[in-house]
């Protein structure tokens, strides 16, 4: 048990790695923006992990600068990506790398504006995250009959809700932007199962390569945007862009492998022999459930909150696996399909 409780109200949030540029209406005031590195997380226990968490908010809640606003631990996807090289820098951070790979410049639309933010580094544990995190938050509370951390919901953004459903949204979303062809989606839904864990007939892995290799240029994350084609970093900064740059990513792992930045994070302690990377391909993921549908459907049950977003411009967890899963939960809707509007402008739809 913890000896401590957290009134300060929290939100979980999960993201896929691969960024995108939040737009909102932000006020003034900025608030606690902080980073956490999980060491040894591999060999952490569930408690311990989440024990360093309690600990952590502790500490946040202690020194943030507005104790209105909740606080946000914001855990990346992948599996195996960084929370600080895509959360942080890329996307909704306060701070952007230039060009140079050395210097940084302020994001306006920063989500410390409107939160207390803490960035979790546990590359270790992230995928499914967030839910699992959050499920252990609410059984601890539950247990003790009384709130030991004030968790208010989770936010889960362009991830793999659930294994089935995700997958053939996404060969659906290639055909309707005209992706790939008529053939080739009639060959999946054919010969495809799209089931978790079953080995796909030859056929469906014929078809599934055709796909690749219509898509190999494509950005299949950023569907419309242009793809890097200068990975070099530039002497002086080039002009910033806060709508898109594809070489970005370039820029903050050259920023986050300086040895000076490593140092004041207190990163790589042990003196890697090779450069820091924001995904790894070394760690084996085997062990993520096929669904977390059950885990959604307890949270609300239990009152807390549940938000699933995706981007129509994202192809790889695209808006229609968003759909086709939470369409497996047969939820009532309480507000009907409605538009959200930033300025006089639709920003996207939304659905209660």
């Amino acid at each position: 048990m913890f000896p401590d409780s957290i009134s300060l109200p929290i939100w979980l949030w999960i993201k896929t790695p691969f960024c995108n540029t939040f737009l909102a209406e932000n006020d003034r005031d900025e608030a606690l923006i902080c980073f956490v590195v999980l060491k040894n997380v591999d060999t952490m226990r569930q408690g311990d992990v989440l024990k360093h968490f309690h600990d952590s908010m502790k500490t946040a809640d202690a020194v943030r600068s507005k104790k209105t606003k909740p606080l946000l631990l914001r855990l990346n996807g992948g599996p195996g990506c960084s929370s600080l090289a895509c959360g942080a820098m890329k996307e909704l951070g306060p701070f952007r790398v230039h060009s140079d790979g050395k210097t940084l410049y302020h994001n306006p639309y920063a989500w410390n504006k409107v939160a207390n933010v803490l960035f979790l580094e546990s590359s270790a544990g992230v995928g499914h995250y967030v839910p699992q995190l959050a499920h252990t938050i609410m059984q601890h509370n539950n247990r003790a009959n009384k709130t030991i951390i004030n968790l208010k919901g989770v936010i889960i953004g362009k991830a793999v809700i659930n294994d089935e459903t995700a997958t053939l949204g996404m060969y659906d979303y290639f055909w309707s932007h005209a992706l790939i062809s008529d053939e080739s989606i009639n060959n999946m839904h054919k010969h495809c199962t799209f089931a978790p864990n079953v080995n796909e007939s030859q056929t469906c892995t014929d078809a599934a390569k055709n796909v690749d290799s219509v898509l190999y240029l494509l950005n299949i994350y950023n569907t419309y945007s242009p793809i890097c084609l200068n990975i070099n970093l530039t002497d002086t900064p080039k002009k910033t862009s806060l709508v898109t740059d594809p070489c970005r990513e370039y820029y903050s792992d050259a920023y986050l492998n300086l040895p000076d930045v490593q140092k004041a994070l207190h990163a790589n302690a042990t003196k890697l022999d090779h450069d820091w990377e924001p995904c790894s391909n070394i760690i084996s993921w085997g062990n993520s459930p096929s669904t977390i549908i059950p885990l959604l459907q307890e949270f609300m049950a239990n009152g807390l909150r549940v938000w699933v977003y995706s981007r129509d411009t994202d192809s790889r967890v695209p808006v229609t696996s968003t759909r086709y899963s939470l369409n497996k939960m047969k939820l009532a809707s309480k507000i009907p399909w409605y538009p959200w509007v930033i300025k006089g402008e639709i920003g996207g739809y939304a659905l209660v």
